[in-house]
């Protein structure tokens, strides 16, 4: 399913499949549930969990806080100064540009 913030801050929830998320501008808060989810924060400072299943995840263009939860997961931070925890199982993480902190979840 595919599922749109707006320009403004927005709080945005997956389902439990496979979806396509995408935050838009503002600073949105944005929770991924099961299946293989593909997450997009674009512009603003975004929170991003990506709970459940095997998600892929790309920040944006402000420093950004990325939780990679359970499932194993591709985490890319982008631009900006991003706060990045990758989950219990095995994900790949990318800061990108800028001063980011990485750290291992388990």
């Amino acid at each position: 399913m595919a599922i749109s913030g707006t320009t403004s801050s927005d709080n945005i929830s997956g389902t439990g499949n496979s979806d396509t998320i995408t935050g838009l501008a503002g600073g949105d808060t944005i929770s991924a549930l099961g299946g293989a989810d593909m997450i997009f924060g674009n512009q603003g400072v975004d929170s991003i969990l990506a709970a459940g299943g095997s998600d892929t995840v790309y920040g944006g263009q402000d420093g950004d806080r990325i939780d990679g939860s359970d499932g194993s997961d591709q985490l890319f931070g982008n631009f900006g100064n991003d706060t990045i925890t990758a989950g219990a199982d095995s994900d790949t993480v990318y800061g990108g540009q800028d001063n980011d902190s990485i750290s291992g979840g388990g």
